[in-house]
């Protein structure tokens, strides 16, 4: 292949701001493993206060638009996603249409500047919306993917129903990243030709005995449950700690460790100190990437409890790694 058809522009919603940042990397990573392997790769993203509007990353050429004035007003997406930042403040419904412009006009720049052979938007709404009519316009190919928020957590009725089946319906292709997500996006019309099962790749980090040792040291020896992921109410944060203080009654040295944030942090610790198990809670913030490898070695039990809220689809998942007593809860 040409350089030319080696060039993708990745269009999203979600990916970090800076060195360090708690947006879940998952476009990243995809998007470093294309540059890797040869692929021209250039990412469109909203701005927000504190990054930088175009820089150069492992390979990737980022382009962040500005879509809101004073820059620190836009709040509008990271720190949980657009729908949990509208479930927050209400308010921010009004910063929308700004942000779907600004968003086009950025797009639309960037394929005149770059040339792409391929657009590749991440949610059907509002970027596969805005890639369908451009792709069609400028007549490049485009492929959607869908990481379940668009699907579950979006009205399949109505307009946005409407919208989210005209997406799927004109893509070349579409990608999902669960078999769940695939049924629904089957269910909203996606032709089966079209739709790739690429399931997210799982965190294969080495682990760090040194790590490891260091958080057995500082939790001690007991059964130890672990959560990794946003403080939102989708992922059961707060149904789990109600079952930890029921499993606490039975193992009086269990600990709960908690990596990440989210919205819901300050809601957990007044939870925490309710149900007076404060002492064996502990909320350690976000880790880097290769250290959760570490965290998980370290622990006896990984916890990924989700559920359904509002129109959001999930599945409860309990993954014991080693032998525990019998817990009754």
């Amino acid at each position: 292949m040409t350089a030319g058809v080696r060039r993708v522009l990745v269009h999203t919603s979600v990916f970090p701001r800076w060195n360090g940042d708690r947006t879940p990397p998952f476009v990243f990573n995809q998007c470093k493993l294309l540059a890797e392997q040869g692929w021209d790769i250039t990412v469109i993203a909203p701005h927000s206060a504190g990054a930088k509007f175009r820089e150069e990353i492992e390979g990737m050429r980022v382009i962040r638009f500005p879509y809101f004035w004073p820059f620190k007003f836009e709040q509008l997406c990271y720190d949980g996603g657009i729908l949990i930042q509208l479930q927050r403040r209400a308010v921010l419904k009004y910063m929308l249409p700004c942000f779907f412009l600004s968003q086009t006009l950025a797009l639309l720049w960037c394929c005149l500047r770059f040339r792409p052979a391929i657009l590749h938007s991440h949610s059907l709404l509002p970027q596969g919306l805005n890639a369908v009519w451009l792709g069609k316009f400028l007549r490049i190919p485009h492929i959607t993917t869908s990481h379940g928020n668009d699907v579950f957590g979006l009205s399949p009725d109505g307009w946005m129903g409407r919208m989210k089946r005209f997406v799927l319906r004109s893509a070349n292709a579409i990608t999902v990243n669960s078999l769940a997500t695939k049924q629904a996006v089957l269910e909203l019309g996606g032709a089966e030709s079209k739709i790739h099962f690429i399931p997210a790749v799982a965190n294969v980090g080495q682990v760090d005995s040194t790590i490891v040792h260091t958080i057995q040291e500082k939790y001690g020896m007991g059964p130890k449950v672990l959560f990794v992921g946003r403080f939102i109410e989708e992922k059961g944060v707060l149904d789990l700690l109600q079952a930890f203080a029921q499993m606490k009654k039975q193992l009086a040295d269990a600990q709960c460790i908690f990596v990440g944030d989210g919205v819901l942090a300050t809601e957990m610790k007044t939870i925490a100190l309710d149900l007076k198990v404060e002492q064996a809670v502990h909320f350690v913030g976000w880790r880097p990437g290769k250290e959760i490898a570490s965290w998980m070695a370290a622990a006896d039990v990984l916890v990924v409890p989700s559920k359904p809220v509002g129109t959001w689809q999930k599945l409860k998942v309990w993954l014991w790694s080693k032998p525990w007593p019998s817990v009754h809860l």
